[in-house]
């Protein structure tokens, strides 16, 4: 037991840090072939701070733990709300709504609603992880139509200085993948063998443990731009990170291996996904693009009523 939970931590910390080595180095090298800063935000950064739910989704497929995989995704979707956005309005009470909202929510309920409809079946077969996925490739083409205040910065911002790309940018970088795939390896492994000595199953362990681990990136990104009072980041982080976990992560993963779900999973966890996202409408669909410190409280409170049922149902 003790081996499996320092395997587990030990795992998700490689995680976060190959994430962050990822990120640093990733983006010096696209920098450094001439990629704008707008581009390399949005699809680098993104996919860096979504990287851990990625390899920790593809390690346990080839594992055969489908259930860690789906627990961690859903998981880090409902913690995203509920835990993250949570924080960020408790920090800070004024995250707004105003650029996002007519776009952002109603592009995330959509991939709710496509994840579940896919996932209802029991599998996630290799097609329908390629539709997800196709999901994503629209949004991405379409994203200048769908959320235009974002081209309408790049258009203004300085054009990016180009740095020079050394060896050290590319060891950096292929270190950063090995930390990810022997992380993700050390916390899968881990995870399962903590969930057999506690006789949970593991879409509980991968929603409670794994999850919020790997969410650790978004949790930080957020809290920041709230305490520096950047707080639409912190909103498009959740929303972005979210879009980004059910279309691509849940797509890539089911193009590797078709993903079994629980169908418990209906009980709890997809409840769950779908009320925080429905909890977002009077945020961002309304006059209210105000989140105040009582609502994060609120959110913060869901959220760990939620933790209690997920443990319940898989013991």
């Amino acid at each position: 037991m003790a081996l499996d939970l320092l395997m587990t931590t030990g795992g998700i910390a490689i995680v976060l840090l190959g994430g962050y080595l990822l990120v640093a180095s990733a983006v010096t090298v696209a920098l450094g072939f001439g990629l704008s800063r707008a581009v390399v935000g949005a699809t680098v950064v993104a996919f860096g701070t979504s990287a851990p739910e990625l390899t920790v989704g593809l390690s346990a497929v080839l594992r055969g733990s489908d259930g860690v995989t789906v627990g961690d995704v859903m998981g880090s979707c409902i913690g995203n709300v509920g835990l993250v956005l949570g924080l960020a309005a408790v920090i800070n009470p004024s995250v707004l709504f105003t650029r996002l909202r007519s776009t952002a929510v109603p592009v995330l309920m959509a991939a709710n609603v496509l994840f579940l409809a896919v996932a209802a079946g029991g599998r996630i077969a290799r097609w329908e992880g390629g539709v997800l996925l196709a999901g994503l490739v629209a949004v991405t083409v379409l994203s200048p139509r769908l959320f235009p205040e974002f081209g309408r910065a790049a258009e203004v911002s300085e054009a990016p200085e180009r740095p020079s790309v050394t060896a050290r940018d590319w060891a950096a970088l292929g270190g950063a993948v090995v930390a990810l795939a022997a992380g993700a390896y050390l916390a899968v492994e881990g995870a399962v063998g903590v969930a057999e000595t506690l006789g949970l199953s593991e879409v509980a362990i991968g929603v409670v443990v794994i999850a919020i681990g790997t969410s650790l990136p978004e949790v930080i990104t957020s809290v920041v731009a709230a305490v520096r009072g950047e707080v639409e980041i912190a909103v498009s982080n959740v929303l972005g990170s979210n879009i980004f976990n059910l279309l691509g992560v849940m797509g890539v993963v089911g193009l590797v291996g078709s993903v079994e779900v629980d169908p418990g999973v209906f009980r709890v966890e997809a409840p769950a996904l779908v009320i925080s996202t429905l909890a977002l409408i009077p945020f961002a669909m309304t006059r209210r693009s105000r989140i105040t410190r009582v609502d994060g409280a609120l959110l913060l409170g869901l959220y760990a009523a939620f933790l209690v049922l997920a443990v319940a149902r898989g013991a």
